[in-house]
């Protein structure tokens, strides 16, 4: 483990004109007052929103945390999008698997 500190992640990212979103690599943001930055190697992620999953400590976070994971089944959804089953227990990088 390294004691650096990155300057880029990969986040995904909707882009509200396509309706679509993807994965980017982007600068990450600088913490503000108060705020820390934890770098996780690998993040487990549910299944169905229903289940178990792993929330931010911030409260207001935990609140977009969930928005997220609705809009994106709503995006999903409301567009006809139509994609194959995926995995993420190998991270993110498997989204792109299932399109």
């Amino acid at each position: 483990m390294t004691s650096e500190i990155p300057t880029i992640m990969k986040a995904v990212v909707e882009d509200q004109a396509a309706t679509w979103v993807e994965i980017k690599q982007t600068s990450i943001p600088e913490p503000g007052d108060n705020e820390v930055l934890i770098k996780v190697e690998y993040s487990a992620q549910p299944k169905t929103p229903d289940t178990n999953m792993i929330i931010p400590v911030v409260p207001e976070l935990a609140v977009f945390g969930k928005e997220y994971l609705s809009r994106t089944a709503k995006l999903i959804s409301s567009n006809g999008l139509r994609a194959n089953p995926i995995d993420l227990r190998n991270g993110l990088e498997s989204i792109s698997q299932g399109l």
